[in-house]
């Protein structure tokens, strides 16, 4: 049905637009599960063992950062995906996991990768480095977020927000 209604958009080949339909079918299913796909580049550090999501709009730079903490830390830096991981609470805890939608560079591990921190990047004119808090982590992170269709989705959605950034 969705891929009918987009078949005069010229722009997107028809593979692209089954894959997108088979990804709203997936993100429905794993919603009742605390699991969402989100927007950004995350990686693990081995010696540490913990993972991390650089996330912003479109064409920021969340894969250059990347790249670049890949080119410092060599081989400590594993890519876990490069564009549309899954986030998914277990417990009291917070989880990364590689997903088959990586991006351009097709970077992506299929493991799971304890979450430590997110980091939400603009462009700006000077380097510097804000704690986001309330309204304005849920603002950024929101526009993130898959969030399947459907009420109870969305609410399991903002719940699973709200207590991620507790």
């Amino acid at each position: 049905e969705w891929k009918e209604s987009h078949k005069n958009d010229e722009k997107f080949p028809d593979y692209y637009l089954e894959t997108l339909v088979i990804l709203k079918k997936i993100t429905e299913s794993l919603a009742s599960s605390n699991t969402f796909l989100i927007h950004g580049s995350s990686f693990y550090i081995d010696s540490t063992n913990n993972a991390f999501l650089i996330t912003a709009p479109s064409g920021i730079g969340k894969s250059t950062h990347t790249k670049l903490l890949k080119q410092y830390l060599k081989d400590r830096l594993h890519y876990i995906n490069d564009d549309k991981p899954f986030i998914s609470k277990e417990g009291g805890s917070y989880y990364l996991y590689g997903s088959p939608w990586n991006g351009k560079e097709q970077l992506s591990t299929n493991i799971k990768a304890n979450l430590k921190a997110i980091f939400v990047i603009s462009r700006g004119i000077t380097n510097k480095v804000n704690k986001l808090e309330g309204k304005t982590a849920i603002d950024y992170l929101i526009k993130q977020l898959h969030i399947p269709d459907g009420e109870l989705n969305s609410i399991k959605g903002l719940e699973f927000l709200l207590t991620l950034l507790k």
